[in-house]
């Protein structure tokens, strides 16, 4: 299989979308796909737009400058040059965006997070307070996508159900390959025992409670505060430890600022973390499909969050830890926290849950077979009746 890599980032850069790309692309060539890469992907449109961003700024609007026409026209002639005169089997992009003018020929497969339908008005920034103009051209550009491709890949049931209600999209094209965890990972079993029992141990009676984003409002930063409040008023031990971004000073709060993949000293600190923490919580505010939740799992670290977006794909509730109402209080996560650490065998269960859930869906292994299986799918749909299984056709020629 010959496979096209599109991503608008740099592919080789772990900081860009928490390193998605990065680790899919690194398991493809693990397994020893010819992968031709293209990215990053020039924005050079973006100066025809200097007067759009001025007056959105103005008037309190956000603008969606990838979606518009140019840029799209853009992307496509950038990849359609890249791989002219290419024997290419199938093209993958990791955003439905730069892939919705692509001229017709061979097949195309994208794997995001979400879609504006869903993300508008839900996350705030880029997403919030877009004119519907803006909103217009968005769903163009993301059902362009969806009818120039061979699937649509999702990374949760709830982004799936959004682009099932709301677009025009037929048969199995949409499906559904949850992300995985942006950390090597080279413990076992016996690992995650050791990590609950050393938790659980009498010598550290803490309770550990881990934060990581970047955004302490919308990831829900205030509700982790006031439960790590609660549960040391009630006393119980509790450091809470940010990591990512800025939380109020306070005697139990350990602020540990931002932690890079990058590196690897940065690496071995959040995996340090995540072995010894008692909890991840994040009872994020808006959620599409944070890769922390499979980072977690990969460690047994049970997770508090929130019924939110694609959330419950992630932390399955009672099982791998616990999905509290969007409403839920502080006070709602320190009383099952403090539940949960009374219980030694509902945390083993919890532990050992996160994990399984790690080993059977949250990985890369797994998530880049079903990737696969669905290219060799698109694959075969693509070539004419009587071709060789082992080569697809030459791709009609893109036109630039």
């Amino acid at each position: 299989m010959k496979l096209a890599f599109i991503s608008i980032e740099d592919v080789q850069d772990v900081r860009s979308w928490s390193g998605t790309p990065h680790f899919v692309l690194k398991e493809l060539q693990r397994r020893g796909i010819d992968v031709e890469v293209i990215s990053p992907l020039s924005r050079r449109y973006r100066y025809w737009y200097v007067p759009h961003k001025i007056i959105a700024k103005l008037t309190g609007r956000s603008l969606q400058i990838m979606r518009h026409p140019i840029a799209l026209r853009s992307f496509a002639r950038q990849i359609e040059h890249r791989l002219k005169r290419k024997q290419i089997d199938a093209i993958f992009s990791t955003s439905s965006v730069p892939i919705s003018r692509l001229r017709a020929g061979v097949p195309v497969l994208y794997w995001t997070d979400a879609v504006i339908e869903g993300m508008s008005d839900y996350y705030h920034g880029d997403f919030a307070n877009l004119s519907q103009r803006e909103m217009r051209i968005a769903h163009d550009q993301e059902q362009a996508a969806m009818d120039r491709c061979s699937f649509a890949i999702y990374s949760s049931n709830w982004a799936a159900r959004t682009v099932k209600n709301f677009y025009k999209i037929t048969g199995d094209k949409v499906q559904i390959i949850e992300f995985g965890a942006n950390l090597p990972v080279d413990h076992d079993i016996n690992d995650i025992v050791r990590f609950t029992d050393e938790r659980l141990s009498l010598k550290k009676p803490e309770c550990i409670l881990l934060f990581i984003g970047v955004d302490w409002e919308r990831k829900g930063g205030a509700l982790a505060f006031e439960a790590a409040r609660l549960l040391n008023e009630r006393g119980i031990k509790t450091v809470l430890k940010v990591a990512g971004c800025d939380a109020p000073e306070a005697s139990f709060v350990e602020r540990l600022g931002f932690i890079s993949k990058h590196t690897p000293e940065g690496q071995l600190r959040i995996k340090n973390l995540l072995a010894t923490s008692t909890f991840l919580i994040l009872p994020t505010r808006a959620e599409a499909s944070a890769i922390v939740y499979c980072e977690a799992a990969a460690y047994g670290l049970p997770a508090l969050s929130t019924k939110t977006g694609g959330v419950e794909d992630y932390v399955i509730d009672s099982q791998t830890g616990y999905c509290l109402p969007l409403e839920a209080t502080g006070s709602a996560y320190a009383d099952l926290i403090a539940k949960t650490c009374a219980e030694p065998e509902t945390y083993r269960r919890l532990s050992l849950g996160a994990f399984e859930r790690y080993k059977q869906i949250l990985n890369w292994d797994v998530a880049v077979s079903s990737l696969l299986d669905l290219t060799e799918r698109a694959i075969r749909g693509n070539r004419p009746q009587g071709a060789s299984p082992m080569h697809s056709p030459a791709p009609q020629r893109m036109e630039m």
